[in-house]
């Protein structure tokens, strides 16, 4: 069955948290009050409690509006809770008080293209590495930022600058090789990953995209070898043992495929691709019980799914299922007309199952 564009087997990648992530600041030597108080609010940012957080960087503004640190974490504290226009109002006051710092900057572009501002979120990217030439991690989170958009040129461009500071820097590497799969550069893909594994080989997510772009170019056994090592370490990553089903039965591997199915679905049931997958192999196996159950199973989860249920009806027949496979007509006349036509002829014309 053809995967969607919604089927685990895509690439992985996590845009950069920018703000997120960041380290909390180092308390300042402010006024005794407002530092107090900035202080707590870093322990309930901490503790994951942005909103208290933010009321206290906010009563520490109070006392001291030009309080850096407490500008810098506001700006975090309001990403954090998805507030990326209040992040980006904060981030400018923290460059109103120190001009020029990178990391505001840098933290001001990845809030500038959360809210949409990608134009600003640009420049202040580009004003980082300005003010500090070496700084990688601003060229790799301007690459995130247009990986984000679906500007892979722009995206493979910024994280480029970023490898030619830092050649090493794995997740840079990373970002490069879902960069050039969205220009469809498959072969300067899996180099990117290689280079990625070489800086840090338990990179399980760069072993999962190598196996999926591996797939995309024909090379099964290779993309078995991937998603094994993947699988070894984090073996609890649905979406590898998805992958590996689908490369095993490319091979035509068909236990082995069904095998990675199922565990797929052990660990994440709500996968829907994983049920249709495994009952077409079933279906090629001629495990026909296996394949209604499993088309059953993945219908329960996606219902509006004219080529499933289609499928389903077949199996039917081929089990001499009759009524269920008029059930499933009764479904497709309502969703898919043209296939509701074509299992009609199957149920009652002269066609083969």
């Amino acid at each position: 069955m053809k995967q969607n564009s919604n089927s685990p087997l895509a690439l992985l990648f996590t845009i950069s948290a920018f703000a997120l992530t960041l380290a909390m600041p180092a308390p300042c030597l402010s006024g005794g009050g407002a530092r107090e108080i900035y202080n707590h609010g870093l322990f309930l940012s901490m503790s994951g409690d942005y909103e208290g957080a933010i009321e206290s960087y906010m009563e520490a503004l109070n006392i001291e509006p030009n309080y850096f640190d407490a500008l810098v974490s506001l700006g975090i504290a309001f990403g954090n809770i998805g507030k990326h226009e209040e992040s980006v109002d904060a981030f400018r006051q923290a460059l109103n008080a120190v001009p020029d710092d990178p990391e505001a900057l840098r933290l001001l572009g990845g809030a500038c293209f959360r809210a949409g501002q990608y134009k600003e979120g640009a420049d202040s990217f580009r004003k980082a590495v300005e003010v500090k030439p070496d700084y990688a991690l601003a060229y790799y989170d301007l690459g995130e930022s247009y990986l984000g958009i679906r500007m892979y040129r722009d995206a493979a461009e910024a994280y480029a600058s970023a490898l030619a500071i830092d050649p090493r820097f794995a997740e840079a590497n990373f970002g490069l090789g879902v960069a050039y799969d969205g220009l469809g550069m498959f072969e300067e893909e899996v180099v990117a990953y290689k280079s990625a594994l070489r800086a840090k080989p338990d990179y399980a997510l760069a072993w999962h995209n190598l196996g999926v772009v591996y797939i995309e170019l024909g090379k099964y056994g290779d993309s078995v070898e991937a998603y094994d090592k993947c699988i070894e370490l984090r073996p609890g990553y649905a979406k590898a043992h998805f992958g590996l089903g689908i490369a095993y039965d490319a091979l035509e591997k068909y236990p082995e495929s069904i095998a990675s199915f199922r565990e797929a679905v052990r660990l994440d049931p709500e996968m829907v691709e994983a049920h249709f997958n495994m009952a077409e192999v079933m279906t090629k196996t001629g495990d026909y019980e296996g394949a209604r159950d499993a088309y059953g199973n993945g219908l329960s989860i996606k219902s509006d799914y004219p080529d499933a249920h289609y499928m389903l009806a077949t199996v039917c027949l081929k089990l001499g299922d009759t009524d269920c496979a008029l059930a499933e007509y009764k479904v497709l006349s309502e969703m898919d007309i043209a296939k509701a036509v074509k299992l009609y002829d199957l149920i009652y014309g002269d066609g083969a199952v």
